[in-house]
């Protein structure tokens, strides 16, 4: 799992989905997205300090390289350490820099056998076994603005570079197990190291660039994330209990969280940093006070998201699957279905336009025909029919008008009622969606001579197809 906050925005990588949670708004989760990494299958963060997803801008360079682990060292660069043990930093097809890591040996500090550090290591195997005691297998990357620390769970290989330099500052090794995780993050005086022997026993020190030891934690024999940096306070974690540091690891303060974090990450501001579980499946947002007190801003259960998520997967597919039977045979123009109705036949004097809304209760097809007749177009001089940004001239025919459409198209139409019948309000809502899409919105337009209520026939059907017409009788009412 990885976390990443910038207090208004937190991001979680978990070993399935890219939970996005903010401050104010919803939260969004993705699955599958990400480039999983080779040791600890939790995928990369590529989110810049001011919330920018840099995932995009690195996607065809982490397509073509494998990464360990990576880290972002501003809005547009990021450090990446490949599977071939190379170390880039800097932006996109621009690095910076490029160091070869395979082949980098460090040695042991004499401080690290005072505390008897790594006693549960390989021993002299170690210093023995050149593929046992070189390059960064199976390594951790942690950048900010005070550098990159890189270190190797496998080889025991620590090392910290400034963002300005391809050597190393500093570089010493540690004595560990291929079940052991290193997590060097830079400060401005050298590194901040977290180490878990086994997931059984941990520790946390300081060391300069000189490489010697400023200050330590006494080993406790239970796992931790790796400390956070926030401001000029450190924060541990042991259980379930966050342990605010002074910069000499002294304890400060110390709050109960209620879980117990994997994953920690802490925002530029100095005052803000996020934290998730994976039992309690809990991400929280804390804010730390200048005294070092602990404020709990919002705490979320982020497998009720991608829970949410998948009920609303399976509702958008549970509709989409969903469908009504439709119409065979030949076109043909049917009148509204309810509850869509034709809007009452009733004019101004002057020009007018008057609705006809009708249906296609067929099968699909291309033209309409439409005719007029009765004795209201003694009252009304009639000019043309409108279908959108379609328009079509009336024409004498015998006693009445008619207006062909031929490129008009007809869509497949429903039958009713409907079958199968929808039983969710989603799928009522997608039939009524289809009903409404088979029918027709027409304006036959022109100009009202006089006040009157004569009658008006209209007669309307599908061109070139053989099916009854849809014949309508009713009065034109001129006011």
């Amino acid at each position: 799992m990885r976390i990443f906050t910038t207090q208004t925005l937190t991001v979680l990588r978990s070993g399935k989905h890219l939970y996005r949670w903010p401050r104010n708004g919803s939260a969004t989760v993705e699955a599958g997205v990400g480039k999983v990494t080779e040791f600890h299958h939790d995928g990369l963060v590529l989110f810049s300090p001011s919330g920018r997803d840099l995932r995009s801008a690195f996607a065809t360079y982490l397509a073509e390289n494998e990464p360990l682990d990576g880290s972002t060292l501003g809005d547009r660069s990021a450090a990446l350490l490949l599977a071939d043990q190379t170390l880039v930093w800097g932006e996109p097809d621009k690095w910076a820099q490029r160091v070869d890591l395979s082949a980098h040996r460090s040695d042991f500090l004499d401080w690290a056998d005072g505390l008897d550090l790594g006693r549960r290591a390989h021993g002299n195997e170690t210093d023995e076994d050149e593929t046992l005691a070189t390059g960064f297998a199976a390594g951790t990357v942690n950048a900010n603005g005070h550098g990159i620390g890189v270190a190797s769970n496998y080889s025991g290989n620590v090392c910290l570079f400034r963002p300005d330099s391809d050597q190393p500052v500093l570089s010493f090794r540690i004595k560990t197990v291929d079940e052991d995780r290193i997590y060097a993050r830079p400060t401005k005086r050298g590194l901040l190291v977290t180490v878990v022997f086994n997931g059984r026993n941990s520790r946390i020190f300081l060391v300069d660039e000189q490489g010697q030891l400023q200050a330590h934690v006494q080993e406790a024999a239970h796992g931790r994330p790796p400390a956070l940096m926030v401001g000029k306070h450190i924060v541990d974690f042991m259980d379930t209990t966050a342990i605010v540091r002074n910069e000499m690891l002294e304890e400060v303060a110390r709050t109960e969280l209620g879980m117990r974090p994997v994953t920690t990450g802490a925002a530029i501001d100095g005052k803000h940093f996020a934290l998730a579980d994976s039992r309690g499946a809990m991400m929280g947002l804390y804010r730390l006070s200048k005294r070092g007190e602990i404020d709990e801003v919002d705490l979320v259960c982020y497998t009720e998201l991608a829970t949410a998520d998948k009920r609303e997967a399976a509702r958008a597919a549970a509709v989409r699957a969903f469908d009504v039977a439709r119409v065979p045979g030949e076109p043909c123009i049917g009148f509204a279905a309810k509850p869509i109705v034709s809007p009452p036949w009733q004019v101004n004097a002057g020009e007018f336009s008057l609705p006809l809304v009708v249906r296609s209760a067929g099968g699909p097809g291309r033209g309409l025909g439409i005719r007029l007749s009765g004795a209201a177009l003694q009252n009304v001089t009639v000019e043309r029919l409108r279908v959108g940004d379609l328009e079509v001239k009336f024409v004498p025919d015998g006693d009445g008008l008619l207006a062909e459409a031929p490129d008009l198209r007809l869509r497949e139409g429903i039958v009713l009622p409907l079958h199968p019948k929808p039983t969710t309000q989603t799928q009522k809502d997608k039939a009524a969606g289809l009903v409404a899409e088979t029918h027709l919105e027409l304006a036959v337009e022109g100009s009202a001579k006089q006040p009157s209520n004569a009658i008006l026939r209209v007669e309307m059907w599908a061109l070139g197809a053989s099916s009854s017409r849809l014949k309508w009788m009713r009065p034109l009412t001129i006011a």
